[in-house]
């Protein structure tokens, strides 16, 4: 009898079906506020999993922390804003979007970068922050240009530095067009 079903019932008097080899616990249900709601799960796992496809989710790109913004949807994607320059969103973006150029402008360790791409990147970044300081812009016009810029830096450089302020500009940028991330 190395595998069976256990159910116990856990901290908060809930009902909990723990699947089991020997004395140690494999996998275990949610709390359910009935016994007889515990023993289904049971049953459903039972007749549900046997053909389940394991699925390896343990690659490289499922680690990248860029994949929050890979199938963002862009709410009312072809409106034009008028973005408050003097809101803290902003203030947020425009001190992300600096560092990052400041930093692509300064750094002597850019190995990574040809002189061509490097020049690419000072540009395609300055040019991110002068579209937001526009009176008026699309929305999915700026966020595509800063994902699409600020992906290939993050891809391309090696600089942990670099990268950090990539995706600290992104997540800035989306606070300011209000596009919600699946974060945290």
């Amino acid at each position: 009898m190395a595998h069976r079903w256990t159910i116990k019932k856990n901290r908060a008097g809930e009902y909990v079906a723990y699947f089991m080899y020997d004395n140690e616990v494999i996998w275990w249900t949610e709390g359910y506020s009935s016994k007889a709601s515990a023993k289904n799960a049971i049953e459903s796992v039972k007749k549900n999993a046997p053909g389940a496809e394991a699925v390896d989710e343990t690659d490289s790109a499922s680690d990248d922390p860029l994949n929050i913004f890979r199938d963002i949807q862009i709410p009312a994607a072809d409106r034009l804003v008028s973005p408050n320059h003097n809101s803290k969103e902003f203030k947020n973006f425009e001190v992300a979007q600096e560092k990052l150029a400041d930093k692509l402008r300064r750094s002597n360790d850019l190995r990574d970068f040809e002189s061509e791409e490097l020049a690419v990147a000072r540009h395609e970044v300055s040019a991110i922050g002068d579209e937001a300081r526009k009176s008026s812009l699309r929305v999915e016009r700026l966020w595509n240009m800063a994902k699409n810029t600020l992906f290939w830096i993050f891809e391309k450089a090696v600089d942990g530095v670099i990268k950090a302020l990539a995706v600290g500009a992104l997540i800035a940028l989306a606070a300011l067009l209000g596009i919600p991330l699946p974060i945290g």
